[in-house]
């Protein structure tokens, strides 16, 4: 649903959608959702005369999230913190949508033997969950990394 109304808003505006790019639309909105507002305001942070340009915003973030994947698995985790809190600006510093990515990005990841992945996608599932109810969602997301080393 949140994809079509994505599109919809593209084409009301008249932004051009280069060939080949509905998919990383697609993949961004799943990454934004279910906050619709904050996947247009991102769209549109990235359209330049007229036509959008998700590639850099998309690749930085599935960067970053694939390094931070890979310090928390390895157990570094002090330094996976200090690597979050660097890094606010690529997940504009909504650390529930930080957490969405990863479990996003756990789910989609192949290397990753499948009771281990069940594991840990209920364990960043329950931190998602208890975003909505923390007073400091920094730290609620440290806590959720730590239980994924």
């Amino acid at each position: 649903m949140s994809i079509k109304r994505v599109l919809d808003i593209l084409n009301m505006e008249k932004i051009s959608i280069p060939a080949g790019e509905i998919d990383k639309i697609e993949q961004f909105v799943k990454t934004c959702h279910p906050d619709l507002r904050k996947c247009i305001n991102e769209i549109q942070k990235n359209v330049i005369d007229g036509e959008i340009v998700l590639e850099n915003l998309v690749k930085v973030k599935d960067a970053f999230v694939d390094s931070l994947y890979k310090i928390i698995t390895t157990g570094l985790v002090i330094k996976a913190r200090k690597k979050v809190i660097e890094n606010e600006h690529v997940f504009n510093g909504d650390y529930t949508e930080l957490l969405r990515s990863l479990f996003n990005y756990i789910h989609e990841n192949n290397k990753i033997d499948n009771d281990v992945k069940a594991e840990q996608l209920i364990k960043v599932s329950e931190y998602i969950y208890r975003s909505a109810f923390v007073a400091d969602p920094e730290i609620n997301c440290y806590s959720c990394l730590l239980t994924l080393k």
